[in-house]
């Protein structure tokens, strides 16, 4: 999976250039890894800077269902 996150934020960006404008929901990287394991492991999760105020957040999961078919 790939979220574009830095500051925990959430809300209609004014620049979005869309009508209707889009809901935007962006996490801290060690907060989106919180929500995530409750109902996943998570195997990889790497940040990468993609401008002034984004990164993106590149995270691979597996689910607990998988391990125990193993």
């Amino acid at each position: 999976m790939g979220v574009y996150g830095r500051n925990n934020s959430e809300g209609i960006c004014e620049r979005d250039h869309y009508d209707p404008k889009h809901f935007f929901s962006f996490f801290r990287a060690q907060d989106l890894v919180s929500q995530l394991e409750p109902y996943f492991s998570v195997r990889s999760f790497r940040v990468l800077p993609h401008s002034d105020d984004l990164d993106f957040q590149s995270v691979i999961l597996q689910h607990p269902s998988f391990e125990e078919s193993l």
